[in-house]
């Protein structure tokens, strides 16, 4: 099966129990486009180099209870206050996750009923930012202490928090094809 999308470098939120049009209506749009997602998407919108400071996002149909949204955004404070916001607006839990091993740099912020209950940032063996934490948190630290000791791989922290939270992003995979719109946020 080809792979449409991957958990690395990639800025996804996993929203749950929410449709696109809920999630949507948290936006000020600057246009939108329904479209059938598939191996042939083209990531340039996204990444292309000429639409540097715009927020551009694909958001999927919803899958399991959760419903996936990509952005091209690096802003972590940006990113913090759409997550808060998210979540306050839709009243529910929103996680957003972000890994990219080639720059060591690993970030999480979860938010429940509208408030940010964990936030981590790490680039570089550096801590650039933490701040609350979850029971599900210190339980992942505890196996990977008992594993590695007190040397921990910081990629561990990472899969096992994401894993346990919600389903990864790769389920889409399991898709042929999927719904979404993309569209790009004022």
């Amino acid at each position: 099966m080809t792979e449409m999308i991957n958990n690395l470098i990639n800025h996804h939120f996993c929203i749950k129990g929410k449709t696109k049009d809920e999630i949507l209506k948290c936006f000020n749009l600057e246009f939108k486009e329904h479209m059938i997602f598939d191996a042939d998407f083209d990531w340039e919108f996204l990444f292309a180099e000429d639409i540097e400071n715009k927020k551009r996002f694909i958001l999927f149909d919803p899958i399991n209870e959760w419903t996936y949204l990509r952005w091209n955004v690096w802003d972590f404070e940006e990113t913090k206050a759409l997550v808060s916001r998210l979540s306050k607006e839709l009243n529910t839990e929103v996680n957003y996750f972000f890994i990219d091993p080639w720059i060591f740099t690993l970030r999480w912020i979860i938010a429940r009923d509208s408030k940010l209950i964990s936030v981590y940032y790490e680039s570089h063996e550096e801590i650039i930012e933490q701040s609350g934490e979850l029971n599900i948190e210190n339980e992942v630290r505890e196996r990977i202490k008992e594993k590695d000791g007190d040397e921990e791989f910081w990629e561990d922290k990472y899969w096992d928090l994401y894993e346990k939270m919600n389903p990864p992003i790769t389920v889409l995979n399991e898709m042929k094809n999927i719904n979404a719109i993309i569209g790009e946020i004022k």
